[in-house]
């Protein structure tokens, strides 16, 4: 099957077949400008090279990836480093591993806060980590450890 007939089929015209673009000399005088902006700030992007070029952000993040252009990154992530600087916890997690095989050996209690008419409800609950069932809970409108204490004889009673 011949050009013509592939441009026939196709219903283009010959010209767009045979089309060779003007942009890599153009592609290549802007690669250079580029890199002389990297040059100078290593850790600029697209678009600050962009404004500095004064051309279009498109055009520049065109180029940057046709020629595999990355600006300089530093390596690894910010992380906060509160825990860092914790002290260490009096007790340690016992249970922390271990899966229980029996009912009502280990449990588990949590607390949280609920709205209710622009006021707090405060809920403490313990679970059995076998079954992962409440065993207890209790809802306070105040946050004291009676709170948690009433939830723990509430799951000892219904154990």
């Amino acid at each position: 099957m011949g050009k013509n007939q592939i441009t026939k089929l196709l219903g283009v015209a010959k010209a767009v077949y045979f089309y060779q673009s003007k942009r890599p000399s153009k592609d290549e005088e802007l690669k250079d400008k580029i890199l002389s902006v990297l040059a100078s700030n290593p850790s600029y992007g697209h678009r600050r090279i962009a404004i500095a070029l004064s051309m279009g952000k498109k055009r520049v993040r065109r180029v940057m990836k046709l020629y595999g252009i990355k600006p300089y990154k530093r390596k690894g992530r910010w992380r906060k480093r509160r825990d860092e600087r914790r002290p260490e916890a009096l007790f340690t997690n016992q249970i922390k591993g271990s899966f229980p095989i029996v009912p009502n050996v280990t449990w588990v209690s949590d607390f949280t806060y609920l709205r209710f008419n622009s006021r707090f409800i405060y809920l403490a609950t313990f679970m059995d980590l076998y079954t992962r069932e409440i065993v207890g809970w209790n809802l306070s409108t105040r946050h004291t450890k009676d709170l948690v204490i009433n939830a723990f004889f509430d799951a000892f009673e219904n154990k």
